[in-house]
C-alpha cells in the first residue's frame, strides 16, 4: 500500500510526466503539436484547455474506441517513477469510456459524453493540474475496479471548445502499489473567469507525444499525428512486428516469403531526365530541431533514426525547421540493419535519460529552500527544466522571500463552504430569511426543494442534466458538511490562515523581484549536475533484501552504442494507425521492404495528399469493417453493452491479424479461434479483399528505421534556416557536414535547398553484375502448345493481342492492354505497332514464341540496362530480359525494349510502350523458320527459378552487346558481334 497516497499524487505525477516526456518520443508520424494546454483564469488557478478534436469524422459507434485508443497511446508502456507505476489497464478504460454516468449520458446528454471522451487526449495535464487530493476508501466492488483497494481524488477545471466543466479525477491503487488514473468524474458545468492573459505555460513537455528526445524526426511528431488520432478500432499506434521476417537466414527469408525480394535486391531506384525541381522522385530525409541536431553532433550521429522516404516535390517540413538529407546507402535495404516501411512502422522509443545528482551541492540547495533533498530532487532531474520548474515551487518562493527579509502581512479569513447549498448567495439568503436549521434542511422536503430551486433554478426547456443535478443535490445531502458551512454560516468559527492571500502577495514580491529570483535558483543549482546517463529499464532496480542498487548498477553512460543497445531491448508493439477503423488495420498491415527495388515498386503509393482526402479515403472503407463485424456478431441480442465488448474484440484480433505476415486462410483462422471467435471462409475472403484494399491507400512517406547508429559520414548534408545561431554553423563546420541555408519560413526556399543535389535522389543507373547478381532468382514460365493457322505479320500481331487480353487482370489503357513488370512495378502499354516492329524482317521461329507470350516475357523480365537516349523521340528507353521454356524444355531467350514518355506520367507512376520484341532459341542463332509453329499465351503452372548469375551467363552469348560493359567483363567475351 502507499503511504499518504493522495499527498504523493501531485509531485509524483508531475515527474512521472517529465520522464514519461523523455522515453516516449513519438513522430507520430503527419502533424501538429500536443503542447501543454494549462491555462490560468482570472484567480491564477490552472485549468485544462482543450481545443483539439479527437473524435473529428469518427462515427458515432466508434467513438469510445478511439478515446480507449488514445488513452492506450498515452499509458502504453505506463510511467515508472520511483518504484511506482502509473498506468491505464482495459478496465480503467473501460471504466473511463463506459460507466454508468456515460451510460446514462449516451442515452440523455450526448454533448457532455463527447466533451469527456475529448479529455483522453490530456488527461495527463488533467492529473498533473488537479489539486485538493484526497484518500477515499473504496466503497463498491464492480469489474472495472475489483483489482483497486485505495483510492484518491482531485480536482480540476477543464473547458472543452468552450464548454467550461469542474471535474473530479479518480485514481486508484492496486495491491502491488501501481497507481491507476480510474476515471475523471463528476463533470459539471461551470464558468471559468478568464484572466486577459491566459497563456501562462506555453511549454512543451507535459503530453508522452512531447518528449524532449534526440530523435525528433518521424518518431518525434507522431506527436503531431495526435492531433487526428481518428483510429476506431484496437491497435498500437505504431504499425507491425516484423520481428520474425527479419530473424530469418537471408536464404530462408526468400524461400519462405516470396516476390518480396531480398536484402541483396539490386541498388538504386531509377534514371532521372529533368531536375530535380521537375520530376518526382524519391529523398531521405530527417527533420528535427536546432537543439536536437547539436546533441545528436555531439554523439558522432543519430541512434536509430527514423527516416522519411518521400518525393522530391511532396511537401515535407513537419517536424522540426531542419532537414538533414542522408545519402541513399543509409536507408537501402540490401543492409541487414536498415528497415524499410510502407508506412509508419512500430518505432522504439528513445531511451530514458536521468543526471546523475552531486550529493552535497543537492544537501546544500535543500538546506536554502528549508526541504528535504528527497523533496526537491523531483524538480531537478533535468538541468534544462530545473529553473523554471524551482521557481513555480512555493517552497522555494518562500524561501527566497525569507532570504530577502521581505514584509509580507500574513492575513486571516473565515472557511470557505463546501456544499453548494452553502457557498450560493441566495440559498443562503433563503436560509436568513426563514430562520432555518440543518434539521430543517435534512427533514424537511419543501425547504430542500425550494433550496435546490434557489442552487439550479428551473428554466423553460432545461435539459435532462440540468434537472438531474437539482435532484442529486436533493438526494446527495451530507449532514457533516452542512453543519460544518452552518457554523460557518453563524459566524462561531476562527478565522484561518488566508493561505491564497498570502500565496498571491509572495508571488507578486517574486515577480517584481524576477531576475534577482532566478538568480537566487541559478545558485542554488551550482554544481548539482555531473553526468547525463542512460536508464537500464530491464534491470531490476531493487536487491534481495529491498535495498535500491547502486546508481552505477541501474545506469549506462550516455553513448550512441549504448543508446542503440537499449533501444534494440524494447518490445516490438502490432497495429495502429490513424483516420478511423480502415486506419488502424492499415497501420497493422504495414509491410517492409527488402530491396529498393521493392520501394521503387512501390513508390506510387507515396502521394502529396491531404489528412481529408486520407480520411475520406479510410472512412469510406469503414462501412466494410462493420460489415465484418455484422457478420461475425450474427443476429444475438446481447444489449449494447455486450455487443460492443464482442465488437471490440472481433476488432482486436482483427488487427493482429491484419499484422500477420502470411495472411492465410488457416493463419487467420487459428488467430480467431485463439480469440474465441469462429470465422467462416467467406468472411475471410472479406477481410482478404479488404486488406488488398487497404495496402494500395496512399502515404505520405515510406518509414526507413536503420536499426543502428547512423554516423555523421553518412550525411549528404543538412539545410538550416538563416536564423539558425552562429554556435550549430561552427558545430557543422567542425564536423565536416556541408549545410545549405534558406530563409527562415520560407516552405519553396526550404524545399528548393533540401532537393538542390540530385545525387541523393537515388537516381544512379547502376547496372554492373555485382548490382544485377542481387536480384532475386528469376521466374521461367513454361508454356503450353498451340497451333498457329496462319503465318503472317498480320495474324501473329492480331493472335499475339488478343493473348494478352485474355488473361485475367488485364488493365487497359484506352484499347491497349497494359501488362506490369515484376522486377520493376512499370506499367508497360502493348500496341500492335510494338509488336509489328519486333516482328518486322524476322518472323523466325523464337521471335513468334515470345511474341505469341507476351504477357509472361514482360512480367518475368528483368531490367538490365538503360539507353544512354530514347528511341522513337522517347524520353529514355530501358532494356528488360528474360527466358521462357516450351513443353519440351527448349529454352528461349528474349530481349524487350521499352520507352518511357514524360507525357504518360499518371502523377503516382508512368505507362511506358513497349517498342521492340527479339528473341532467340538456345544454341540456336539462324532457325529456319518453320510451317507451323506452336505456342500460346496461357502458361501452365509449371515454371522454374533461374539465378541472375547464371542468365546473365547464358544471355550474354544472345544480347552480350545490350548488357552492360562491367556485366560482360564479368563473363567474358560474348559470342556475336558486339
Amino acid at each position: 500500500m502507499l503511504k499518504d497516497f493522495a499527498l504523493q499524487m501531485r509531485t509524483m505525477w508531475n515527474e512521472a510526466l517529465k520522464e514519461a516526456g523523455e522515453s516516449n518520443s513519438r513522430i507520430v508520424s503527419k502533424n501538429v503539436d500536443v503542447l501543454d494546454m494549462v491555462r490560468y483564469d482570472a484567480n491564477n488557478k490552472p485549468y485544462v484547455e482543450i481545443d483539439e478534436d479527437i473524435l473529428d469524422g469518427v462515427a458515432e459507434e466508434d467513438y469510445e474506441q478511439t478515446a480507449k485508443n488514445v488513452l492506450t497511446e498515452l499509458f502504453k508502456e505506463g510511467i515508472d517513477y520511483k518504484n511506482n507505476v502509473f498506468t491505464m489497464n482495459k478496465r480503467d478504460k473501460n471504466e473511463f469510456v463506459r460507466n454508468r454516468t456515460m451510460t446514462y449520458w449516451l442515452h440523455n446528454n450526448k454533448k457532455l459524453r463527447m466533451d469527456k471522451l475529448r479529455l483522453s487526449k490530456n488527461a495527463m495535464e488533467i492529473i498533473k493540474n488537479a489539486d485538493n487530493w484526497k484518500n477515499v476508501e473504496k466503497k463498491y466492488n464492480n469489474t472495472n475496479n475489483e483489482k483497486i483497494v485505495d483510492f484518491a481524488y482531485g480536482y480540476v477545471n477543464v473547458s472543452v471548445f468552450g464548454n467550461d466543466y469542474s471535474a473530479k479525477v479518480v485514481t486508484g491503487v492496486d495491491k502491488r502499489g501501481i497507481i491507476h488514473l480510474y476515471d475523471i468524474s463528476d463533470m459539471m458545468p461551470t464558468e471559468i473567469k478568464r484572466s486577459a492573459n491566459t497563456t501562462v505555460h506555453p511549454k512543451r513537455g507535459a503530453s508522452i507525444f512531447n518528449g524532449a528526445s534526440i530523435d525528433e524526426s518521424i518518431n518525434e511528431d507522431r506527436k503531431n499525428v495526435n492531433k487526428n488520432i481518428l483510429y476506431s478500432y484496437a491497435g498500437e499506434i505504431e504499425a507491425r512486428d516484423t520481428s520474425n521476417r527479419m530473424n530469418l537466414p537471408e536464404k530462408e527469408r526468400r524461400e519462405k516469403i516470396p516476390e518480396k525480394g531480398n536484402e541483396n535486391t539490386v541498388h538504386r531506384f531509377f534514371s532521372l531526365r529533368q531536375s530535380v525541381e521537375e520530376t518526382k522522385d524519391l529523398i531521405a530525409v530527417h527533420n528535427l530541431s536546432e537543439k536536437n541536431l547539436l546533441e545528436n553532433i555531439k554523439l558522432g550521429g543519430f541512434p536509430m533514426p527514423s527516416i522519411a522516404i518521400t518525393k522530391v516535390n511532396n511537401s515535407y517540413d513537419n517536424f522540426g525547421d531542419i532537414s538533414v538529407v542522408f545519402k541513399k546507402d543509409t536507408i537501402n535495404p540490401s543492409m541487414e540493419e536498415n528497415k524499410v516501411y510502407s508506412g509508419d512502422a512500430w518505432t522504439p522509443m528513445f531511451p530514458r535519460t536521468e543526471w546523475k545528482l552531486n550529493e552535497k551541492a543537492m544537501k546544500k540547495m535543500a538546506d536554502m529552500f528549508n526541504t528535504s533533498t528527497n523533496y526537491i530532487e523531483q524538480y531537478v532531474k533535468d538541468p534544462e527544466t530545473a529553473v523554471e520548474k524551482l521557481k513555480a515551487e512555493p517552497k522555494v518562493k518562500e524561501a527566497f522571500v525569507e532570504n530577502e527579509k521581505a514584509d509580507i502581512e500574513k492575513k486571516t479569513k473565515m472557511p470557505d463552504y463546501e456544499t453548494k447549498i452553502f457557498s450560493n448567495e441566495a440559498s443562503r439568503q433563503f436560509i436568513e430569511e426563514n430562520n432555518i436549521t440543518v434539521d430543517d434542511i435534512m427533514e424537511n422536503d419543501e425547504i430542500k426543494r425550494e433550496l435546490a430551486n434557489k442552487v439550479y433554478p428551473p428554466k423553460e426547456g432545461e435539459k435532462n442534466l440540468y434537472k438531474r443535478m437539482r435532484e442529486n443535490l436533493i438526494e446527495k445531502l451530507n449532514r457533516y458538511k452542512l453543519e460544518d458551512d452552518y457554523e460557518i454560516f453563524k459566524g462561531n468559527v476562527e478565522p484561518i490562515f488566508d493561505q491564497t492571500s498570502y500565496d498571491e502577495a509572495v508571488d507578486e514580491y517574486v515577480n517584481k523581484h524576477s531576475e534577482q529570483y532566478t538568480k537566487y535558483i541559478e545558485d542554488a543549482l551550482e554544481n548539482v549536475y555531473e553526468d547525463k546517463y542512460l536508464v537500464k529499464e530491464d534491470v531490476e532496480p531493487l536487491k534481495a533484501n529491498g535495498e535500491r542498487k547502486s546508481f552505477n548498477k541501474l545506469h549506462m553512460p550516455y553513448e550512441i552504442n549504448n543508446i542503440v543497445t537499449l533501444m534494440k531491448k524494447q518490445k516490438k508493439g502490432k497495429g495502429g494507425g490513424f483516420f478511423g477503423g480502415a486506419g488502424n488495420l492499415k497501420g497493422a498491415a504495414t509491410e517492409t521492404f527488402t530491396s529498393i527495388d521493392e520501394i521503387r515498386r512501390n513508390k506510387y503509393k507515396i502521394q502529396n495528399i491531404s489528412k481529408d482526402e486520407l480520411r475520406k479515403k479510410y472512412n469510406s472503407l469503414n462501412s466494410k469493417i462493420q460489415e465484418i463485424d455484422n457478420y461475425i456478431l450474427g443476429e444475438e441480442n446481447d444489449g449494447v453493452e455486450a455487443r460492443l465488448r464482442k465488437t471490440e474484440n472481433i476488432n482486436e484480433t482483427m488487427v493482429e491479424a491484419f499484422a500477420l505476415d502470411k495472411f492465410t486462410k488457416s493463419n487467420v483462422k487459428k488467430k480467431f479461434n485463439d480469440s474465441n471467435i469462429e470465422i467462416t471462409d467467406s468472411v475471410y475472403e472479406q477481410m482478404k479483399e479488404l486488406r488488398d484494399e487497404l495496402k494500395e491507400i496512399p502515404v505520405q512517406y515510406f518509414e526507413a528505421k536503420p536499426e543502428r547508429a547512423v554516423s555523421t559520414n553518412e550525411i549528404a548534408y543538412v539545410v538550416v534556416p538563416n536564423s539558425v545561431s552562429e554556435k550549430t554553423k561552427e558545430a557543422l563546420r567542425k564536423n565536416g557536414i556541408e549545410y545549405k541555408e534558406y530563409a527562415a519560413g520560407d516552405k519553396e526556399a526550404r524545399k528548393k535547398a533540401v532537393n538542390s543535389d540530385s545525387t541523393v535522389l537515388f537516381q544512379n543507373r547502376n547496372y554492373s553484375y555485382d548490382e544485377l547478381v542481387k536480384k532475386p532468382p528469376m521466374n521461367i514460365p513454361v508454356v503450353k502448345a498451340k497451333a498457329i493457322s496462319e503465318i503472317n505479320r498480320k495474324s501473329i500481331v492480331e493472335m499475339a493481342m488478343n493473348n494478352i487480353k485474355s488473361h485475367k487482370g488485364i488493365e487497359f489503357r484506352g484499347k491497349n492492354p497494359i501488362v506490369t513488370n515484376i522486377d520493376t512495378g512499370d506499367k508497360i502499354q502493348v500496341t500492335t505497332g510494338g509488336i509489328r516492329h519486333g516482328l518486322a524482317g524476322r518472323t523466325n521461329e523464337a521471335g513468334i514464341f515470345v511474341t505469341m507470350n507476351l504477357t509472361e516475357a514482360i512480367e518475368n523480365g528483368i531490367k538490365v540496362n538503360e539507353s544512354s537516349f530514347g528511341r522513337k523521340n522517347a524520353d529514355s528507353s530501358y532494356i528488360l530480359m528474360g527466358a521462357m521454356d516450351n513443353e519440351a524444355k527448349e529454352r528461349y531467350y528474349y530481349r524487350l525494349v521499352v520507352n518511357r514518355y514524360e507525357s504518360n506520367n499518371m502523377g503516382t507512376y508512368y505507362v511506358d510502350d513497349l517498342y521492340a520484341v527479339r528473341a532467340k532459341k538456345e544454341e540456336t542463332f539462324t532457325a529456319v523458320m518453320p510451317t507451323r509453329v506452336t505456342a500460346d499465351a496461357d502458361a501452365s503452372n509449371i515454371s522454374s527459378k533461374l539465378n541472375v548469375s547464371d542468365f546473365l551467363k547464358a544471355v550474354k552469348d544472345y544480347y552480350g552487346f545490350e548488357l552492360s560493359k562491367d556485366v560482360n567483363e564479368n563473363n567474358g567475351l560474348f559470342k556475336g558481334n558486339t
